[in-house]
């Protein structure tokens, strides 16, 4: 990656990995533990098919769970002279990222945040900015009582004070979870948020848990200045990574 980044498009995975997404929920999950993709994690995720209700409850007090989609972005990611050159849109800035692990194990997450700080405190501190000139933070926020408590924990070590005054939404509150592909999604929401001035809400947001006390813009999209937004995507085993974009201009 280097300065400039450029949204060649946002499509759906290719459609023979879509095959099984078309049959019923229960078709879906049985061909998903055949192959043990996801077998371990089949009591706290639900897997969203043809008879699934896209519902997922990111933060919410009464949430157990997340739901599986097929849906994919891409983006081509070049050199910002080499882009401007060419005469293409730029829709963002890369101005810094960066990776941090806990490793402690393939599901269970470091509740105290300690790791997902590291990773957005480092993004920040290689982007030239302080936390206060955040605007908007796009959240893994995949719907999981300990992930959304560990990454809330993360962002208040990371903001101080300044965590209760930065809008956060997780985007997969409406389009699910993409697994691989939610952090590309991230992004290209990201650049979104840039061009339009609207921060995308955290959808059925109703009973507040006490564990997810900041701003998660609920329900509603905002409209908003939208200058340097921070992204932070988290896999299983505990990888934790962030990037910060800004407008191009």
């Amino acid at each position: 990656m280097r300065d400039g980044v450029r949204i060649a498009g946002a499509a759906r995975a290719p459609e023979e990995h879509l095959e099984p997404c078309r049959k019923t929920t229960d078709d879906y999950v049985a061909r998903l533990w055949a192959t043990r993709r996801v077998g371990f994690l089949l009591d706290e995720i639900r897997i969203h098919g043809e008879t699934a209700e896209l519902r997922d409850e990111t933060t919410e007090l009464a949430r157990k769970y997340g739901i599986v989609t097929p849906y994919t972005a891409y983006l081509i990611v070049e050199d910002e002279d080499a882009a401007r050159t060419r005469g293409v849109p730029i829709h963002a800035r890369i101005l810094g990222f960066a990776s941090a692990s806990e490793g402690a194990h393939l599901r269970k997450v470091d509740e105290t945040g300690e790791t997902v700080a590291r990773a957005l405190t480092l993004a920040i501190r290689r982007s030239g900015l302080e936390p206060r000139d955040i605007d908007f933070i796009s959240a893994h926020g995949n719907s999981m009582p300990d992930y959304d408590a560990a990454e809330t924990a993360g962002i208040k070590r990371a903001f101080g004070s300044h965590a209760w005054n930065v809008p956060v939404s997780s985007l997969k509150s409406m389009c699910g979870q993409a697994l691989a592909a939610s952090s590309a999604m991230q992004v290209v929401a990201a650049c979104l948020s840039l061009r339009t001035q609207v921060i995308p809400p955290t959808v059925n947001y109703r009973v507040p848990d006490p564990q997810c006390d900041l701003d998660y813009v609920p329900n509603h999209a905002r409209r908003a200045r939208v200058r340097n937004v921070l992204i932070h995507a988290h896999s299983l085993g505990g990888s934790h990574v962030a990037m910060v974009l800004s407008t191009p201009d």
